[in-house]
């Protein structure tokens, strides 16, 4: 027997939802509702796809909705929780959290998805702890094992080998890298695994600390650690945050990155609009070029910061006379050394951000209206990275206004566009 069309129509979006193709999906799940206007497992797909469309407020009517009928749904709750981040209402979503934490017995996707919302409002004590379950999750972040103990801030340092190693992205291991020398001020020999293109760079962290690549480890060591695991191993609160090692270009890249980039006429701006496609919200946190026109002002020398750069941007950086530069950014360490011969930073929410942070670089990132939550919520600088200033969205989806923000501030830095 031929499956019916509404089912057919459902399970067609959400294999698209699992293509990360959400528009489609909605159209899918929206035939789905035509067929069965009441079927509450196609509402709760089509608020994923809502959702996942920066469509928070419509995607919450949905779950609502759904909830109505059956309260008894955890993952609905979880869903809900992460609309109502979206929305700013970070109270609620704790709340929301806490349903389906509680109907599906302490899931860990849950308890890490409440992490993320105490972290994001500064709770790091009990943010920090929640954390740890990413290690847990359907699909784990940080958890390799090794027959050697972690290290949990417990055990004693002095004349101790520590690995530690890397997990999720290049931003999260440029935030945390901080860790490493403070491990080493506590009498622990330190060695750490870091993705490839950071190994260049990362060499340059204090001698006795040693930087391996993402595969390798040291012969011997007494304790390990993922990066992400140390602030709650060091207790790390707002205020005891610690400095960043700060990372300054190789000598002889800023010597041929002077020589590629000639004189300085004119103040140097970096530019960087996307991250990694493959990041989770990325469609949240990347800007299309052609939305930065109006901060491209004459009066600065505009360089873009991107490593990949379709056909249709190189376009747009010609018309808007931003230096292409793509083919020389092989690594970190040259992006840094770029970096260091600039002025400002003025990038989206990626691993530049970051970069430019540990270098002390002027830095202003622009972010969506929910932040990833180490950005904190309500404020326009950041504890871990000094230098930022942050350029919010007023509400989700308004780019505009944020751009707009940014480019009041570089006309009251250079004067105005255009």
């Amino acid at each position: 027997m031929s499956e019916d069309p509404a089912t057919a129509q459902l399970k067609l979006g959400r294999a698209l939802m699992a293509r990360a193709e959400p528009e489609p999906a909605l159209e899918a799940f929206e035939r789905a509702l035509a067929i069965r206007p009441d079927d509450l497992t196609a509402i709760a797909n089509r608020a994923g796809a809502l959702l996942a469309l920066g469509r928070p407020a419509e995607a919450l009517a949905d779950y609502d909705r759904v909830l109505a009928a059956r309260p008894d749904l955890a993952d609905v709750h979880n869903n809900r929780a992460a609309a109502l981040c979206e929305l700013g209402r970070y109270e609620a979503a704790l709340a929301a959290f806490d349903l389906a934490i509680g109907l599906a017995l302490q899931d860990p996707d849950a308890l890490w998805n409440k992490s993320l919302t105490l972290l994001r409002l500064g709770r790091y004590q009990e943010g920090w702890r929640l954390y740890e379950n990413r290690k847990r999750k359907r699909e784990p972040l940080g958890a390799r094992t090794y027959p050697q103990p972690a290290w949990t801030g417990a055990e004693p340092l002095a004349g101790r080998t520590v690995f530690l190693h890397w997990e999720q992205g290049f931003g999260d291991t440029l935030q945390f890298i901080r860790y490493a020398p403070e491990l080493a001020r506590r009498g622990a020999r330190v060695a750490v695994s870091v993705q490839e293109p950071l190994v260049r760079l990362l060499k340059q962290l204090e001698p006795e600390i040693a930087v391996l690549g993402p595969h390798q480890r040291p012969a011997e060591f007494d304790y390990h650690a993922p990066l992400m695991s140390l602030p709650l191993a060091f207790g790390t609160r707002l205020e005891t945050i610690p400095a960043s090692p700060r990372l300054a270009p190789e000598p002889a890249l800023a010597f041929a990155w002077a020589e590629r980039l000639g004189p300085p006429g004119k103040p140097r701006v970096g530019l960087a609009w996307r991250g990694s496609p493959g990041h989770v919200h990325d469609r949240g946190r990347s800007i299309p070029l052609g939305m930065l026109e109006p901060l491209i002002a004459p009066e600065a020398d505009w360089i873009s910061l991107q490593k990949d750069v379709s056909e249709i941007e190189r376009e747009s950086l010609a018309t808007f006379r931003i230096r292409d530069v793509a083919d020389a950014l092989t690594d970190f360490a040259e992006t840094a050394a770029l970096i260091g011969g600039l002025d400002l930073v003025i990038t989206v929410d990626t691993a530049v951000a970051h970069l430019a942070g540990v270098m002390g670089k002027p830095v202003w990132i622009l972010l969506p209206f929910n932040p990833d939550w180490r950005w904190l919520v309500g404020r326009n600088d950041s504890p871990w990275h000094p230098s930022a200033r942050l350029f919010r969205q007023p509400a989700p989806g308004d780019w505009e206004a944020a751009i707009d923000s940014v480019r009041q501030a570089l006309a009251e830095a250079f004067g105005p566009a255009g």
